[in-house]
């Protein structure tokens, strides 16, 4: 039997609308420390619950959007309120469509009154925004800064996603960063996407702001956002929307167990680093104790014979104590390139290295340095460069460079 399309009216005057709550959680600080309020409603013709994408589909005139969104954020504080009377340390985020925001609606303090009505701090407010849907830049940046001037906080939701712009950061200013589920997803497996949330999660330490990971549906996906600095989480994993007004016990439990794992993992991590650490270094001194031994004509022989005796190795160079090479760069041919574009190319005798990260620090005084691992512009392959000072048997100074590839974890 077919059912007619909800009717807006009729939802907006009804108790049909209703919110759901899914856990925001703290892993290190082992606790759920709040709800985001998620708006849904009842088909009364049906009783059928009308998912959140047809709820919002129904307005078909800004004004009757501004109605909806007011009377789902409402009904959000209203439910959210007896929770909060008995457990003051837990916060409410709410979704405002950034659509709705323009001149007129930007100082409207309906929120305000929202939070005077049912006894709720605004710092325990927390307002997402998409800030991607709004058609009047100016009068949402005068919307953010008002709300904050009155103490909520505010955060940019699917932040990472295609349409996030962040020339508008320094702009909005925002208190939270939600990073987007297609940047979460199986970003464990991933490296570009891990190398992205990691500068998102540095930037909004260094301006103040705090990382969400929304949408984590796996303990290797919390795991991997805990490593890169995020802190923060919300998603399947730790909980699915519900109406309970109860921190669920599985989510509690799970905060825990995931905190144990994470030590674990982490305490694997170091002495996993230590020991290719201290396991590359030896191969470096073993190539730099050969070239002390040999004359400069011989150079590249020596660095050759090494690529088959370390099958890691991706490939050797020599720079002058001023960063010049000084050698040719021996390839390991063995090693697959995962790029044959023109841009990844390896330098040839005579280019300088002085503004490289392996040079830097040698210059600086270090007698061996190891990079993070990178995407290298010799093989377009990701590796790490280890740079080792020595000097031949003439006494003259030059750097070993050895490109180290395979599976690198950071912070080497």
């Amino acid at each position: 039997m077919s059912h007619s399309p909800p009717n807006l009216q009729s939802l907006l005057h009804s108790n049909s609308i209703f919110t759901q709550f899914q856990p925001l959680v703290s892993l290190k600080r082992g606790k759920v420390f709040g709800f985001e309020g998620l708006s849904r409603a009842i088909n009364d013709e049906s009783g059928a619950i009308i998912p959140p994408n047809v709820l919002f589909s129904l307005p078909t005139t800004k004004e009757e959007l501004l109605h909806l969104d007011r009377r789902c954020r409402e009904k959000a504080l209203e439910t959210f309120a007896p929770i909060y009377h008995t457990h003051r340390d837990l916060m409410i985020s709410i979704n405002i469509d950034a659509a709705i925001i323009d001149s007129q609606t930007a100082r409207s303090e309906h929120l305000i009154a929202l939070a005077e009505k049912y006894d709720i701090a605004p710092s325990s407010i927390i307002i997402e925004i998409i800030e991607s849907r709004s058609n009047h830049m100016d009068s949402l940046c005068e919307f953010i800064q008002f709300y904050k001037n009155h103490g909520f906080l505010v955060a940019l939701d699917d932040f990472g996603a295609g349409h996030s712009n962040f020339d508008r950061i320094s702009l909005l200013k925002p208190n939270i960063f939600k990073l987007d589920r297609s940047l979460v997803s199986n970003i464990d497996t991933q490296f570009h996407k891990r190398e992205v949330a990691q500068s998102l999660a540095n930037m909004a330490n260094r301006i103040g702001a705090i990382v969400i990971g929304e949408g984590v549906e796996r303990e290797e996906e919390v795991i991997t956002l805990l490593e890169l600095g995020v802190e923060f989480f919300q998603g399947f994993y730790f909980g699915r929307p519900s109406t309970t007004s109860e921190i669920p016990i599985e989510t509690v439990a799970k905060i825990k167990e995931t905190a144990l794992h994470f030590k674990h993992h982490m305490t694997e991590m170091v002495s996993k680093k230590r020991t290719q650490s201290s396991k590359f270094l030896e191969i470096v001194s073993e190539i730099t104790e050969a070239l002390q031994l040999c004359d400069v004509q011989n150079y590249n022989s020596t660095l050759n014979k090494y690529l088959n005796i370390h099958p890691t190795i991706e490939c050797n160079y020599l720079l002058d104590k001023n960063g010049i090479q000084i050698s040719e760069t021996v390839i390991n041919a063995k090693i697959r390139r995962d790029s044959w574009a023109p841009i990844y190319e390896p330098e040839l005798k005579g280019a300088d290295h002085s503004l490289k990260d392996y040079f830097i620090p040698i210059s600086a005084g270090l007698t061996n340095f190891t990079t993070e691992p990178y995407i290298s512009l010799a093989s377009g392959n990701r590796c790490a460069t280890i740079a080792k000072l020595f000097s031949n048997k003439h006494g003259d100074e030059y750097i070993l460079c050895t490109d180290i590839t395979g599976n690198l974890p950071s912070g080497l």
